[in-house]
């Protein structure tokens, strides 16, 4: 247990180099330019009753697959939508205007399917559009997630007691409780979790979002958040009892925490890297 609690404390304890070892540098008022790529869907959904509610008739194949796309082409440009408005308003950041970095990227022959950009183009976008970064964004659960993301997440809760332990070990020197608070917090990852994919996609309205930002003078990344966000229960009880039950409306509201959650963390990231 001595030396489980040793390395976690150095995993925790180790931090990514700083923004301007990669050649991104805050100095406020001065702020860091970044360029918002489309957000990227990386969710398969076969029924559109799983983000919407939709009528019991029965939908023709074709129709249904062009709904569903119809319907997630719009969340994900609603999603570099919210972004570029709530970092518009940061301290720290100013957004590449939307039109300079599609032309940018349709000058370097980039599509938003591209998901690995090498170094060199990640540069090239940098200098065509002026940005100090790009921000990429994947919409990686909508309403539901896929089974290898909750074992992930199971695994995760489990990390999670692990860290939790060793937290706690840290403040009381206590092995006994160190070992007792981190079972307790992987049996809770687990009852939350381990209650079956469909039931939770249904009570809890899943949104998984991933954010990266790179730099674009070297190219390397420099932050990244998976935002996991359940249904804001506090949020939905503003509505109409008769609504909190909608696809759509439980959908928006947990997507608008998701990007809350992204921004918050990439503030505060965003703080501790002024010069």
């Amino acid at each position: 247990m001595k030396y489980i609690i040793i390395v976690l404390f150095l995993f925790i304890s180790t931090s990514y180099a700083g923004w301007s070892e990669h050649g991104v540098n805050l100095n406020p008022p001065n702020k860091i330019k970044i360029a918002i790529l489309p957000t990227v869907c990386n969710v398969r959904i076969k029924k559109l009753k799983n983000i919407k509610d939709v009528s019991e008739l029965k939908i023709d194949k074709e129709i249904e697959e062009k709904l569903i796309r119809t319907e997630l082409d719009k969340v994900t440009k609603e999603i570099t939508g919210y972004i570029k408005d709530k970092l518009n308003n940061s301290y720290f950041f100013e957004v590449v205007p939307e039109s300079q970095t599609a032309e940018a990227l349709k000058s370097l022959g980039i599509t938003t399917a591209d998901f690995s950009l090498k170094p060199e183009q990640i540069k090239k976008l940098g200098e065509i559009s002026f940005a100090d970064a790009i921000m990429t964004n994947t919409l990686s659960g909508y309403g539901k997630i896929k089974k290898k993301w909750q074992v992930i997440l199971l695994g995760s809760g489990f990390v999670e007691g692990i860290v939790f332990g060793a937290e706690i070990h840290l403040v009381t020197k206590s092995e006994e409780l160190a070992i007792a608070g981190a079972i307790e917090e992987i049996v809770q990852e687990i009852l939350k979790f381990g209650i079956g994919i469909g039931v939770f996609n249904k009570i809890f309205t899943p949104i998984i979002l991933e954010s990266k930002l790179i730099s674009t003078k070297d190219g390397k990344k420099i932050w990244s958040k998976t935002a996991f966000t359940t249904v804001d229960k506090k949020t939905l009880k503003k509505f109409p009892e008769k609504d909190r039950k909608n696809k759509e409306l439980r959908l928006k509201v947990t997507l608008e925490k998701s990007i809350e959650t992204i921004i918050k963390n990439l503030n505060k990231k965003a703080s501790k890297n002024i010069m």
